[in-house]
């Protein structure tokens, strides 16, 4: 007996990327549950059932084809799915099966990451030349120069990174970097500025014809 034709499809709603995997802190918001989206074959055939499950095995939803409104190629919406810890990931199946027994089935999962990262350190050299930091082990980096210019850069796997501007930045004028994690979550601007400092002693300045100054 031949399984299903197609398998059912099943999103999790506030996975905006679903290639990352990943429900970051904008995406997230202030939500405690999400949406799970069910999308019934087209070629699925009266009778067939659906189940949804999460990963502890709980059945979330159960449709059958041809009954309740649930008809091929509609989408069924599954509401106040709760969404894992930090750092858990929220896995939900679904499986069609025909009137033989025989099932495909099709998950999804998303990790709970909303934790910004975070830029520990920002310095540059004396001669405005090199600019160093640190934060998270390969977060995407935008360091921002006092001229305007935008420069990307990825920390290594230590979380260090480097660039060097073509010219020397300006004194005194504030440099900033933002860090963006593989989930999408972005820091706090971090900031600094290459400092020169004015001589320690002025010169003197004396009119000639004073002579009691």
């Amino acid at each position: 007996v031949n399984a299903p034709d197609v398998a059912p499809t099943i999103t999790i709603a506030l996975d905006s990327n679903p290639d990352n995997g990943v429900i970051n802190k904008a995406e997230k918001g202030t939500a405690t549950t999400t949406d799970v989206q069910v999308g019934v074959p087209a070629q699925a055939k009266d009778g067939d059932v659906i189940t949804v499950k999460d990963a502890a095995g709980n059945t979330l939803a159960t449709y059958t084809v041809g009954q309740a409104g649930v008809t091929a190629g509609s989408t069924q919406t599954i509401k106040d799915v709760a969404l894992p810890n930090e750092g858990q990931t929220l896995a939900v199946t679904a499986s069609i099966t025909n009137a033989s027994g025989v099932s495909k089935e099709a998950t999804d999962s998303a990790k709970l990451d909303t934790t910004a990262p975070e830029i520990t350190s920002l310095d540059v050299n004396p001669a405005g030349t090199v600019i160093t930091g640190k934060t998270e082990p390969d977060a995407k980096v935008v360091v921002t120069l006092p001229n305007g210019d935008k420069v990307p850069v990825t920390a290594d796997k230590d979380g260090n990174f480097t660039i060097n501007p073509t010219t020397p930045v300006d004194a005194n004028k504030p440099i900033t970097a933002v860090a963006t994690d593989d989930a999408g979550n972005t820091s706090e601007p971090k900031e600094t500025t290459r400092v020169v400092n004015a001589p320690d002693v002025a010169p003197t300045i004396t009119i000639a014809l004073d002579s009691n100054p």
